[in-house]
């Protein structure tokens, strides 16, 4: 039987535990990895290697843990039965014994590890309580801190999350699950966008160019820099050959790579690739094709100049009067470069590039109203009057304080986004920091496409907006309930509040009646599909 553990104190096992729990978020990757991934006909050589990259990550976490007794980080303390004080397990023995990880693993020491431990047999080790919180505490934040480095327990579960993607054991939807699961940062990802501003740079190439005259927006051009693009993480179908020795075979999987150099033939992608979509699509000015030729033209009548590398690697201006004869190309690596119509084989000029300021002038940019920050939402109506909203789970609605309800695919929406709220909320997350559900995974949960989902978004959006105003007189505005962000997807607003349906009071039966007689009941229906 294990000793009794003193007031204030936990055993190193149960301390283990906490660890784990503490620095996943509840989970343990290693317990549930085990019990996820299945390996039926799978080569037994490949079972064999993801099993042991899941045992480095048991052994990452147990290590970071012994590191922290090695150190003197924490203490282990020991008491035998009847004794009236603590013993300090010397700080050097867990260097000096044989595989003392053991101690995080079973209540009781065991015989075999040798040397001080000996002398251990049958005790149960443990540490103070609050020392093990702060420690715990210091490690979890650093594991959530994005602009810390991993831990090497942390290193070891995203490689080996990548390898099963890598090696086809899970799908990159199921990896993405897991991350916002276990508060990992998504694996499909862009840069923040502050880092990469296209309107600072003095020179564009020719696709930044043309993207600027296309949106008229800093995000438009900012979707053409190689520099951002190679920040941008994307999950791709591969397929290869693995050489285990003496067996050799095919392996259909997904990879995470960064976003190739983008080309003008290619252009017209970009947006699906780094942005959400909707937006920049509202937003266009003209199409790809219409752009490159206002381009050339200005660039032909001298309005301002391109500068690039000439046939003989120098850099030159290019002058006005070769533009009608120079055509597009580009080269294995996708990078755009200009021949002459009578010479198609021989590069004229290459890495060209115009002054940024002279087409912002050409083409002014588009007033934009900023998009409301965290803090701005905190003081605005919103914050202090809190919309209160409650799931009906078996009529399938979402139902408001003030009466307006969401229902069909309107709820489906909600009710995906409110999984990820409540998923913030239990982890006592900052409301600053509550997460985005990215806009594919969202569309994939939903069994949806991108541009059907952000259709989906905005006609829930407008049901609530006209909801809102014709039953409680109250004007949203259209991050109040539904936020999204370019570059993270959609998330509910985290003011809202969700109570139990009994809670909802009498205001909703009140406004459910006058919504009976409302002139605006056609346009404040609710979504059906």
């Amino acid at each position: 039987m294990p000793d009794l553990i003193p007031e204030g104190c936990i055993s190193l096992c149960a301390a283990y535990d906490s660890f784990v729990s503490g620095l996943w978020s509840g989970h343990d990757p290693v317990a549930e990895l085990r019990d996820k991934v299945t390996y039926a006909e799978s080569p037994p050589r490949l079972v064999e290697r993801s099993k042991a990259s899941l045992a480095t990550v048991a052994d990452s976490m147990l290590a970071e843990v012994k590191h922290a007794f090695a150190t003197g980080s924490l203490g282990a303390l020991t008491r035998p039965p009847g004794a009236l004080e603590n013993f300090a397990i010397p700080q050097d023995s867990w260097a000096s014994v044989h595989f003392p990880e053991r101690a995080f693993l079973s209540e009781k020491i065991v015989p075999g590890h040798g040397g001080y431990w000996d002398g251990l047999v049958g005790r149960t080790p443990f540490v103070r309580r609050t020392q093990f919180e702060a420690w715990l505490a210091e490690k979890v934040a650093r594991r959530t801190d994005p602009h810390a480095s991993p831990s090497p327990a942390h290193q070891a579960l995203i490689d080996h999350l990548l390898g099963l993607a890598l090696d086809g054991l899970l799908p990159s939807t199921e990896i993405e699950r897991i991350a916002r699961q276990w508060r990992l940062s998504p694996f499909e990802s862009n840069p923040p966008a502050e880092k990469f501003d296209a309107v600072k740079l003095p020179r564009w190439t020719l696709c930044m160019a043309v993207s600027w005259i296309v949106w008229r927006t800093s995000e438009g051009a900012r979707a053409a820099m190689d520099q951002y693009r190679s920040h941008c993480w994307r999950w791709v179908r591969c397929r290869r050959t693995i050489d285990l020795g003496s067996e050799r075979f095919e392996v259909d999987g997904e990879e995470l790579i960064t976003l190739p150099p983008l080309n003008l033939t290619l252009l017209e992608l970009a947006d699906s690739e780094v942005t959400n979509a909707d937006e920049l699509e509202t937003l266009k000015k003209m199409s790809i094709s219409a752009a490159r030729e206002e381009l050339w033209q200005s660039l032909g009548q001298g309005e301002f100049s391109a500068r690039a590398l000439d046939a003989d690697e120098r850099v030159s201006e290019i002058p006005a009067r070769e533009w009608e004869h120079l055509k597009l190309a580009s080269d294995r690596n996708g990078a755009d470069y200009l021949v002459f119509a009578h010479a198609p084989l021989r590069t004229a000029y290459s890495k060209v590039t115009v002054s940024s300021t002279a087409v912002r002038d050409r083409w002014p940019g588009q007033s934009r109203s900023p998009r409301k920050t965290d803090e701005q939402i905190k003081s605005t109506q919103l914050a202090s009057r809190r919309i209160v909203f409650a799931v009906d789970d078996k009529a399938r609605r979402i139902l408001f304080d003030d009466g307006p309800e969401l229902q069909g695919r309107g709820f489906e929406l909600f009710f995906r986004l409110a999984l990820q709220f409540r998923a913030d909320l239990n982890s006592g997350v900052d409301r600053s920091n509550y997460g985005f559900v990215a806009s594919r995974a969202l569309a994939q949960d939903l069994q949806t496409l991108d541009e059907n989902l952000r259709q989906r978004v905005m006609r829930a959006r407008q049901s609530m907006q006209q909801q809102f105003e014709a039953l409680a007189g109250y004007a949203l505005d259209e991050e109040d309930i539904i936020q999204s962000s370019n570059w993270k997807g959609y998330r509910l607003n985290p003011y809202l509040l969700e109570t139990g349906l009994q809670q909802l009071g009498r205001s909703t039966q009140t406004s459910r009646q006058k919504v009976k007689t409302s002139r605006l009941l056609v346009g404040a229906q609710t979504i059906q599909g």
